[in-house]
């Protein structure tokens, strides 16, 4: 086949499917961004996969919107991993939730952490768990609060302790009371306590009594005065001893008088003498009223 990098893009739109199909990776290689940008949908999906994996960043730069979102998922996975790196912003807005699902682990990878931030709800919603775990610990925590917010509950027992330790204050904030509700004593038991120390005091009193055991002493020692008093009776009643012998004279002294008097005896004879020291006259008289 004569040369077609002289062509013009209106030109090449013009070639047919067949023609497209054959293109030597000489010539594949020397077409301009604007001139693959130029090439229809069908024509970008007639690339052999030899041909796809030529691309240059700089050509990948040069798709369109359309063209993106209409590749099929084969040749998506044959794009190097420089070509998907250089993806822009929109391009990889232009993603649809099935292409992102059959990209493979080693390509998720290949996305920058500024093209991961992008992504949106509906596209970070359809990854599925083993997606999730394959991303990098910097790519999970460039992943948006908004998008954060739409993962389910699945999604989010599911992630490894790594991810889950990897989400920023911001992301553990944009977890709504319900993802909260749903997180088992397992994943509560993987976070760490700046991250425990992050949640609102409407997340903490989202906290299942059931799951609330799988906070550490650590994790306890955390709790802010605020989330110790957005503790419901029932959720402090499922503290466990270890747990309460860490809070600190602080955290006991923001309790309610309603809260202090509802502890059993054990959890009572838990506290800390620092702790029972700082207890007040009001907290002292709920107890031996």
């Amino acid at each position: 086949m004569a040369s077609i990098t002289s062509d013009t893009p209106a030109q090449l739109s013009a070639l047919g499917t067949a023609v497209i199909s054959t293109l030597s990776s000489a010539n594949l290689e020397a077409l301009t961004a604007a001139q693959i940008g130029g090439l229809t949908t069908a024509q970008i999906n007639a690339l052999t996969s030899s041909n796809v994996v030529l691309l240059s960043s700089a050509q990948t730069a040069g798709l369109t919107a359309g063209q993106i979102s209409s590749l099929n998922t084969a040749s998506l996975n044959e794009l190097s991993s420089t070509s998907l790196a250089a993806l822009s912003g929109t391009q990889v807005a232009a993603l649809t939730s099935n292409q992102l699902n059959a990209l493979n682990s080693s390509n998720l990878q290949a996305l920058t952490t500024s093209q991961v931030s992008k992504l949106s709800t509906g596209q970070v919603a359809n990854l599925t768990t083993a997606q999730l775990n394959a991303l990098t610990s910097s790519q999970i925590a460039s992943v948006s609060g908004t998008a954060i917010s739409a993962l389910s509950s699945t999604q989010l027992n599911d992630l490894n302790s790594t991810h889950v330790q990897a989400l920023t204050a911001t992301q553990v904030q944009a977890l709504s009371t319900a993802q909260v509700q749903s997180l088992t004593s397992s994943t509560l038991g993987e976070v760490l306590t700046t991250q425990v120390a992050a949640l609102s005091n409407s997340q903490v009193a989202a906290i299942t009594t059931a799951n609330l055991s799988g906070l550490s002493t650590a994790d306890a020692k955390a709790l802010t005065a605020q989330q110790i008093t957005a503790l419901t009776t029932a959720q402090l009643n499922t503290l466990s001893t270890a747990n309460l012998s860490m809070l600190s004279s602080t955290q006991v002294a923001s309790l309610s008088a309603t809260q202090l008097s509802d502890l059993s005896t054990s959890q009572l004879n838990a506290l800390n003498t620092a702790a029972v020291a700082s207890l007040s006259k009001t907290q002292l008289d709920a107890l031996t009223s």
